[in-house]
C-alpha cells in the first residue's frame, strides 16, 4: 500500500505575498480542524510567486507599490488594502497593511521546501505570513529570513547554507511548473490527488463541502484498489 493510498493527498499552491492564501490558509485549517477524518489528510505546500520579478526598495508605500502594479491610484490600493484588512480579520487574522514592506519572495519560498524537507513546511507558512502581512518584515532580506527560521526551529547551519546558495531553487521551479501544467493560474490553489482543484480563500463552510465531497471519492477509488473487481462465481455454478 503506498501512501497516497492511505492518506488523501491535498497540495496547497500558495505565495507568502498573496494575501488571500494567508486567509485561505486559515479558512482552510479551521474546515480541517472539524473534519472527521483529518488524521486521513497529508497536507503539502506548493511554492509559487504572483509577482516574480518584485524587488524590495526601502521606503515605498504599500498603497503606492500596489497601485503601480495594478495600473490603478493610489487611493483605489487604499480601498483593496482595506477590503482584504477586513477579510483577514473575518478568518481571525491581523492585517496591517500600512507596514506591509513589498519584498520578492524566492527565498522565503526556498526556506519553505527545506522545511517541508524536514516536516516544517506549515510553521514556516504560517510564520512568514505573519511577518509580512502583520509584522511588517522585509521578507526578502536574509537576515530576516535566518531569525524567523530559528524561530520556526531550523537549524542556523543548514539555513545560512541554503541562504547563501541557490538550494531549493529548482524545487520552487517545478513547484511553478507543475502548477502551469495543473491549470493552476492563481493562488491560493488547492489540488487533491491531482484530480479535484479549488481555488480562492473561499469560507469555512465551503471548505469544509470540499472536504467532505473530495474524501467520500476518494474513498470509493480507495476501496475500489483495495478489492479490484475480479472474476466472482455464484452458487448457482455461473461464474463472470
Amino acid at each position: 500500500m503506498t501512501v497516497a493510498q492511505e492518506k488523501m493527498q491535498v497540495e496547497i499552491w500558495s505565495d507568502i505575498a498573496c494575501p488571500f492564501c494567508y486567509i485561505g490558509k486559515r479558512n482552510f485549517e479551521t474546515a480541517l480542524a472539524q473534519f472527521p477524518h483529518k488524521d486521513k489528510i497529508e497536507i503539502l505546500w506548493r511554492s509559487f510567486q504572483i509577482m516574480p520579478h518584485a524587488k524590495h526598495k526601502p521606503g515605498m508605500d504599500n498603497n503606492q507599490a500596489l497601485a503601480e502594479h495594478l495600473g490603478t491610484t493610489p487611493a483605489q490600493a487604499k480601498m483593496m488594502n482595506e477590503h482584504v484588512t477586513a477579510m483577514a480579520k473575518g478568518a481571525g487574522l491581523t492585517y496591517n497593511m500600512d507596514k506591509l514592506v513589498w519584498a520578492n519572495t524566492l527565498d522565503a519560498h526556498r526556506l519553505i521546501q527545506y522545511a517541508s524537507s524536514i516536516g516544517l513546511a506549515d510553521q514556516m507558512e504560517e510564520r512568514l505570513f505573519q511577518a509580512h502581512f502583520t509584522n511588517g518584515e522585509n521578507i526578502e532580506d536574509q537576515a530576516t529570513l535566518l531569525k524567523i527560521a530559528l524561530q520556526v526551529g531550523l537549524e542556523e547551519g543548514p539555513v545560512r547554507k541554503v541562504l547563501e546558495s541557490d538550494q531549493y531553487t529548482a524545487e520552487v521551479g517545478k513547484d511553478i511548473s507543475a502548477a502551469q501544467n495543473l491549470g493552476v493560474r492563481g493562488v491560493p490553489s488547492f489540488i487533491i490527488n491531482r484530480k479535484a482543484s479549488f481555488s480562492g480563500a473561499m469560507p469555512v463552510t465551503d471548505f469544509t463541502h470540499m472536504l467532505s465531497s473530495a474524501f467520500a471519492n476518494w474513498q470509493k477509488e480507495y476501496s475500489a484498489d483495495e478489492n479490484p473487481a475480479g472474476v466472482v462465481c455464484s452458487p448457482k455454478g455461473e461464474c463472470q
